[in-house]
């Protein structure tokens, strides 16, 4: 699996509004203008050149770029977690929303998208995870592996295990965002 593509996490520093097309003045003073405030989900077919461009857009000093879920199916996870964002995403001066979110924490946005994938029968690896009082962190030494070809455990007992399954869900759900949620104010005091 490529480990260099998929679905990212970008939030910034800046207090005043800059310009989702700042590196085009031909187009800026068209675009939204995004702050501290905002978030954005998207996708990368690679994420180096992407962070890249974020760089040169509103300064290395004002973003914050999360590679979150490795994927080679990274454009069909962008439209399942882009329905599931709706109501946070921008409206844009033409009347459409893009993948700029405003009123959710990033931290929320993470859960849903890790949410995602989990329902989905997508092929990935998370690369991220939270960590107290680190912010989030890399996962490069044992990144998840949820393949399509991996073992199930329900053929032993089905019951059982959806049981497990479900209790395990909501249990790691409620961890996970509590730890998000502790990793974002890291980022932010930072």
């Amino acid at each position: 699996m490529n480990l260099d593509c998929g679905i990212y996490l970008v939030t910034l520093n800046n207090n005043e509004p800059i310009s989702v097309n700042a590196d085009r003045p031909d187009r800026a003073h068209k675009c939204i203008k995004v702050t501290s405030k905002n978030c954005k989900i998207g996708r990368a077919k690679s994420f180096s050149t992407r962070k890249k461009e974020y760089f040169r857009t509103f300064g290395k000093h004002n973003v914050n770029f999360y590679p979150v879920v490795a994927t080679e199916s990274y454009q069909s996870a962008e439209k399942l977690i882009l329905a599931q964002l709706y109501s946070y995403r921008v409206i844009g001066s033409n009347g459409r929303r893009n993948e700029w979110l405003e009123n959710i924490d990033p931290i929320d946005a993470l859960s849903l998208v890790i949410g995602v994938f989990e329902s989905s029968e997508l092929e990935y690896r998370v690369l991220v995870r939270p960590r107290k009082n680190r912010g989030i962190q890399s996962q490069k030494q044992r990144p998840l592996d949820h393949s399509a070809g991996a073992p199930k455990l329900s053929e032993k007992s089905p019951e059982k295990f959806e049981r497990t399954r479900k209790l395990a869900k909501s249990q790691f759900k409620k961890i996970f965002k509590k730890l998000l949620r502790m990793a974002w104010r890291e980022i932010q005091r930072l």
